[in-house]
């Protein structure tokens, strides 16, 4: 399973935090504004294992992009939580796993953040008094 992000930006800086690469979108032709591009699906090297080993597009809005983030088998649900971290769950595997940026523009981190669970899926997050 792969977990993709699409963006309304035609360029987007790669951050501080180990964002992702810059990544653009090109329209050959002039199209409406309410119609759909093909955009080609920006895979880092590092995650081009099928069944992204070939290119793949996928329909966008105009001046939409569309990337690959981090790969995580089984997943199901996710949410970022309110201090930026990715939260997926796997329900088959019983767990929620946590994504974190890695390191100066490196592929993001993922761990076990909950296992043991029984088929977990949405994932919510919601504050109580101050605590979130």
């Amino acid at each position: 399973m792969a977990i993709a992000a699409c963006s309304d930006e035609a360029v987007r800086p790669v951050t501080a935090d180990g964002g992702m690469d810059r990544m653009s979108v090109q329209a050959a032709v002039a199209v409406p504004p309410s119609a759909s591009l093909s955009v080609k699906v920006d895979v880092p090297t590092s995650m081009r294992s099928s069944p992204f080993n070939v290119d793949r597009y996928l329909a966008v809005p105009p001046n939409f992009s569309i990337a690959v983030y981090v790969r995580v088998g089984g997943a199901r649900f996710m949410a970022v939580a309110p201090n930026g971290d990715l939260f997926v769950s796997n329900p088959g595997a019983g767990s929620i796993y946590r994504v974190q940026p890695g390191a100066a523009g490196g592929d993001p981190v993922t761990s076990t953040w909950a296992s043991g669970l029984r088929r977990p899926h949405d994932i919510v997050f919601h504050t109580i008094g101050t605590t979130t």
